[in-house]
């Protein structure tokens, strides 16, 4: 979503934050437990109102502030991940652009 978004293509970037909230939607219905932790509450939680945010900068086609809550739903996303004793995993911001067509 992060290169579609940055090579402005709108339709597609609502597009990935429709499935993308889908994804989040079952895994929230799933009520999936890993070890000690509730992952489906844990994800609604912690990355749910965040992610509705990105949807909102995506349909009001505002790149800038795009940048500003991807990079907060990378955090959250990161602090998820340690919670649940995941740390050797990493989201980070893509540095250059895959995207050539």
């Amino acid at each position: 979503m992060y290169f579609v978004v940055n090579s402005v293509n709108w339709e597609m970037s609502e597009c990935y934050a429709h499935e993308i909230e889908e994804t989040i939607e079952e895994i929230e219905a799933a009520n999936v437990m890993d070890e000690c932790f509730g992952i489906s509450k844990l994800v609604g939680t912690m990355t749910n109102l965040m992610f509705k945010k990105v949807e909102v900068t995506i349909e009001n086609r505002d790149k800038t502030a795009f940048s500003i809550f991807y990079k907060l739903i990378v955090q959250s996303c990161n602090s998820f991940l340690q919670t649940t004793k995941h740390h050797f995993n990493k989201i980070e911001t893509p540095t250059n652009d895959l995207l050539s067509n």
